[in-house]
């Protein structure tokens, strides 16, 4: 069942990116004509109601969630905020009472589909894409008693949306009691999905919290590369920690916290086309680097001329450095994540700590 469309009394949401840029490869595409194993009504305007019902919001520590699920703040949503999924295979699920469960999520244009189980039998499909912005809710009924509902991304869209996200603003548990808000969708024909040809064209705002899996990797750029060893700035070089107003970035670079990095933390992106940028005056500069299992290749460039590919994939977890030799004077680094990576990388991602540079 894919369930979209604009309801009558509805919020609008804003998301404050409309996803990444690149190539995507989804976990595990779903089949969107699959038929729905148990009872599901199509989502209807419902009343408030004084019955037994409960709220159960995306904040709510009742909901198990499986990956990645940062925090997005909406004014519009039924506690101010809402939980983004993004990577196939992740999961939100909760246990109830009842005999109807509401999915509530923001309709928006770079939504994608999740595949609804109930008990672990896949029961259809939410496609959370519309080409308005909306507060939406999708009803499944069952038969009166405990069960669990769990919505699954599948990494699957519409052609006509932008991104992979699927949201989860609340969960109404027969109605939601009194607080239940009277909103209607409409109801659509499935329409088969198949794996994404393009990724997110430009990412979200910055996440709460980075990845899952704990970023790693290895490298042969193209240039002049100091062997990737773990060794402290010394002498007359600069450090210039990745949290630094001097690099420009583009696309979305999450901070992720990690106590090994050169300040703590570092910046990750992941999506197709990204960069970070820095100028600096000197003769090399090196760009230090979380090695990691899921790490993907970045694309280096010099004043605007590729020296290069940095492959951050390794089998273990280690702090790694780049050396580019430069003329002295004036240059620019960037770096590009290329949304390419070894078959035996988990991902994607592309790391920055820190950059070193000699005069």
């Amino acid at each position: 069942v894919i369930v979209s469309g604009n309801g009558g009394e509805l919020s609008v949401f804003r998301h404050s990116g409309s996803g990444g840029t690149g190539t995507a490869t989804p976990t595990s595409p779903v089949s969107s004509t699959a038929t729905p194993t148990a009872t599901v009504t199509a989502p209807t305007a419902t009343p408030a109601s004084s019955g037994g019902g409960s709220v159960v919001d995306s904040a709510s520590t009742a909901i198990t969630f499986s990956g990645w699920w940062p925090a997005q703040t909406d004014s519009s949503a039924l506690s101010g905020s809402e939980r983004i999924g993004e990577f196939g295979g992740d999961s939100a699920s909760h246990t109830f009472t009842g005999s109807s469960v509401q999915v509530v999520y923001r309709q928006d244009t770079n939504r994608g589909i999740a595949a609804i189980k109930i008990d672990g039998t896949t029961v259809g499909q939410l496609d959370q894409y519309g080409p308005a912005l909306a507060q939406q809710k999708a009803t499944y009924s069952v038969a009166p008693g405990a069960h669990t509902i769990q919505i699954v991304v599948n990494r699957a869209k519409q052609s006509a949306s932008s991104g992979y996200y699927v949201g989860l603003d609340a969960l109404l548990v027969d109605g939601g009691g009194a607080s239940s808000p009277g909103t209607a969708t409409a109801t659509a024909t499935p329409k088969a999905t198949s794996a994404p040809t393009s990724p997110p064209a430009t990412a979200t705002s910055a996440p709460t919290s980075p990845p899952t899996a704990v970023p790693t990797s290895t490298r042969v750029p193209t240039s002049t590369t100091a062997p990737a060893t773990a060794t402290p700035a010394s002498g007359a070089t600069t450090t210039i920690d990745s949290t630094s107003a001097s690099i420009t970035w583009k696309g979305w670079w999450p901070v992720t916290t990690d106590s090994a990095a050169v300040g703590g933390s570092e910046k990750l992106g992941e999506f197709g086309g990204d960069s970070a940028s820095y100028t600096f005056t000197g003769s090399s500069i090196q760009l230090v680097y979380r090695q990691n299992t899921n790490r993907g290749i970045a694309q280096i460039k010099i004043d605007g001329a590729v020296v290069g590919t940095l492959d951050q994939y390794g089998a273990s977890t280690a702090q790694k450095k780049a050396t580019y030799n430069v003329t002295r004077g004036s240059h620019t680094i960037q770096v590009v994540v290329t949304r390419s990576k070894q078959s035996a990388s988990s991902g994607y991602y592309v790391g920055i700590d820190a950059f070193i540079v000699t005069p």
